[in-house]
């Protein structure tokens, strides 16, 4: 009878500490989904007679090494104070694919031309590393803040999360 008391004690005690032990990975934030992004701006000058600038933003993903992320929607602001330009990053969405047979073999091909309908966002995996980038014009010799915003959500749940990124950029790309 003695043992059997105590193997019950021994039990409630490996399952408050295991309990424990996960809500304290869950305070302490190892069960959030883990994303660093960073930010990369090249700044053109146009053609002599034109008093626009190219702005090429690449923004580059690193997914850590819990859960997978959809990533539902990525943009770039461009503040060149009086005027702001919210441009997508390019690539964000899955596309769907059609089907060809070669040699009794099914091949499948991109449709650039439509979205994925049973699966529209890019996941990204843990270790997985990719970039995206968009571009926008700019007035010449004008200072712009870029800001890059995030939206992704753990594949299965319902917690969406929010990952930015900024950087200045000077005119005529002085420092």
């Amino acid at each position: 009878m003695k043992t059997e008391y105590m193997k019950d004690i021994v039990q409630i005690f490996a399952l408050f500490s295991a309990g424990g032990f996960f809500l304290y990975k869950l305070v302490t934030g190892y069960l959030i989904t883990n994303l660093s992004i960073s930010l990369e701006c090249f700044r053109s000058p146009g053609k002599p007679d034109s008093e626009k600038d190219t702005l090429v933003t690449i923004v580059k993903f690193k997914k850590g090494d819990r859960g997978s992320l959809e990533l539902h929607d990525a943009q770039v602001k461009y503040d060149m104070g009086e005027d702001t330009i919210e441009v997508p990053l390019l690539g964000l969405d899955r596309r769907s694919f059609l089907s060809e047979t070669i040699c009794k073999k099914d091949r499948k091909l991109i449709n650039w031309g439509a979205r994925s309908k049973s699966s529209p966002f890019i996941r990204l995996s843990p270790g997985e590393e990719t970039e995206f980038s968009c571009s926008c014009l700019v007035p010449s010799g004008q200072l712009c803040q870029v800001e890059v915003a995030i939206l992704g959500k753990r594949t299965n749940h319902s917690k969406v999360g929010q990952w930015r990124a900024s950087k200045v950029i000077p005119a005529n790309n002085e420092i």
